[in-house]
């Protein structure tokens, strides 16, 4: 990640993050590890993005937990481009990353399915970035299943 940020092109830039971190009820259909390695990543964006801060870097990383079932994924650019992957139930009963791939949707796609995939992206990130994350919130969060 780091290599990225030393960029001059990312200047001015945010960048926001959202993973699950827990999921109350729904631990049996959650790959085991998938909390864990969550909390690590957004731990690790969160100590970047406070090293950026104190060295003055014009780059603002934020980072976000959930704790509901994370259907949609992917990532938006600040020009609109839109990559985003639906997960799918596996034959062991949890969702997974089997036949998993991105889904691109250009910028200059204002087709009726784009803007309807665009809101449901904008509806689900919106949603997942309401709880902020810092690297002392892994302490707060209850022990997981797996």
């Amino acid at each position: 990640m780091t290599f990225w940020l030393d960029r001059l092109e990312l200047t001015d830039w945010t960048l926001r993050f959202s993973a699950v971190t827990e999921c109350p009820g729904l631990t049996h259909v959650i790959p085991a590890g998938w909390f864990d390695e969550s909390r690590v990543n957004l731990d690790r964006i969160a100590e970047v993005g406070e090293a950026l801060e104190r060295a003055g870097r014009k780059i603002k990383l934020e980072a976000y937990g959930y704790d509901f079932m994370p259907v949609l994924h992917g990532f938006r650019l600040g020009n609109g481009d839109l990559f985003y992957s639906i997960l799918q139930w596996q034959e062991d009963g949890k969702i997974g990353r089997d036949k998993y791939s991105y889904e691109f949707v250009p910028c200059e796609d204002q087709s009726p399915s784009a803007s309807a995939i665009r809101d449901t992206f904008s509806s689900w990130f919106n949603r997942s970035a309401a709880k902020r994350w810092s690297s002392s919130s892994k302490r707060t969060l209850p022990a997981t299943d797996g």
